[in-house]
């Protein structure tokens, strides 16, 4: 019988002691702890067998670890700078997002805070902003809506003391700021014009806004009147602006008959005929007025762009009429832009 041989490797012991910067120490105290602490153990099995036919054989295999004591913990902690754990920071995983509310800082003013502070040891600081509460009133005329807030000049509960009111504005708002004190009116000039409006040809009908304030104010209206007329620059009325033509309705000169109750009706048909210039008189119906546009917003003829300045025979012109609801009050017909040819003016009250 072969003996049997058997290798027997000691068990080797590493201690894991100091730190490498940028990385987590073991605390300084772990240095010497027990093996079972801190130490990491390489262990070796060796197992032998022997053959049925005599040969001799050995097998060795050896595995070794490095255990740091509290390494997780270690980790998550802090950080190592020459060779030394350095102290927490106390504004780790603090947000400052968590201001602190309004208040007063004295009868008459009060103290805001930022929506995002700072963190120093660990406490927030937040930007703040301290208003001193004046007595003032504001008004806003939104949507035939006047809403009037008074503010009175003093603090409670973190705030400027103030009032708001609201008043339905029936006539709609004038400038945002103030009701308007009497309805939109729209009516058809008493005057003629030829349909040269552009004569400079700067590309917009501006003379035709210049007759309807003219006319309007020769009779005594308020307001800021412009001509319900096609512009071939801004391809759609004249008074489709920023800001205009206002909310409406639209009344005749009478006060109390109803043309237009919205700026889409200004698109369509008239609730009731118009009839009346700015002074309030009756016009003939059938009189024709200068358009250039048909129902719905459409363009037509316009003069060569209201300069008149066309070929001899090839200048048209769509023009509407007076006295009617259907589309012939905008959309009667195609016409001659002669010198000689005048048509009246729709005037709309835009502001």
């Amino acid at each position: 019988m072969q003996p049997q041989l058997i290798w027997f490797v000691a068990p080797a012991v590493v201690l894991a002691t100091g730190c490498s910067a940028g990385s987590p120490a073991a605390p300084s105290g772990d240095a010497g702890a027990p093996a079972s602490d801190a130490a990491s153990t390489s262990i070796s099995d060796a197992a032998s067998a022997s053959a049925s036919d005599g040969a001799s054989a050995s097998t060795s295999d050896a595995a070794s670890t490095t255990i740091h004591a509290d390494a997780a913990a270690e980790a998550s902690a802090d950080a190592c700078a020459d060779g030394a754990c350095q102290g927490a920071d106390p504004c780790n995983a603090v947000a400052c997002n968590t201001p602190p509310a309004a208040s007063c800082t004295s009868a008459t003013s009060v103290v805001t805070y930022g929506s995002s502070g700072t963190c120093s040891g660990g406490t927030c600081t937040y930007p703040s902003t301290t208003t001193t509460c004046s007595a003032q009133s504001i008004s806003v005329c939104q949507n035939g809506t006047l809403t009037t807030t008074t503010t009175e000049g003093t603090c409670a509960a973190g705030a400027c003391a103030s009032t708001s009111t609201t008043t339905a504005c029936p006539s709609g708002c004038q400038d945002g700021t103030t009701c308007r004190t009497h309805p939109q009116t729209f009516f058809v000039t008493r005057a003629a014009y030829s349909p040269a409006f552009d004569p400079n040809q700067t590309g917009t009908p501006g003379a035709a806004d210049e007759l309807c304030v003219a006319a309007a104010g020769a009779a005594g209206l308020t307001g800021n009147f412009v001509a319900w007329l096609w512009d071939p620059t801004l391809n759609k009325p004249t008074t489709v602006q920023p800001g205009l033509p206002k909310p409406g309705p639209w009344l005749a000169t009478d006060g109390t008959t109803v043309l237009f109750p919205t700026p889409a009706s200004l698109e369509g048909f008239p609730q009731a005929a118009i009839a009346l210039d700015e002074y309030g008189a009756p016009v003939a119906a059938g009189e024709t007025v200068w358009t250039g546009m048909g129902v719905g917003g459409q363009g037509g003829d316009t003069c060569c762009n209201w300069t008149a300045y066309c070929a001899l025979g090839s200048a048209l012109a769509v023009y509407g009429q007076t006295g009617t609801t259907t589309q012939a009050w905008i959309d009667a017909a195609d016409g001659d832009c002669s010198g000689s040819t005048q048509r009246h003016l729709y005037c709309i009250e835009a502001d």
